[in-house]
């Protein structure tokens, strides 16, 4: 049976992730220097919570 909780929380997380990296990117392009490895930081953050999502959401889907 299908969790409908593991499967909207991994569909929010790639959402975030997908928004956190635009946003990130975005800020990059436009010059922003943040301290040293922050960016490098975000980007991992925002990458594993993607692949976190689609690794839930997935997984839920495979039940079906």
């Amino acid at each position: 049976m299908l969790d409908f909780w593991k499967s909207a929380i991994g569909l929010v997380s790639m959402i975030i992730g997908i928004l956190l990296f635009i946003w990130i990117t975005r800020k990059r392009l436009k010059g922003e220097k943040g301290e040293y490895g922050a960016h490098i930081d975000i980007y991992t953050g925002a990458l594993l919570l993607f692949l976190v999502g689609l690794v839930m959401f997935v997984g839920e889907l495979m039940k079906l």
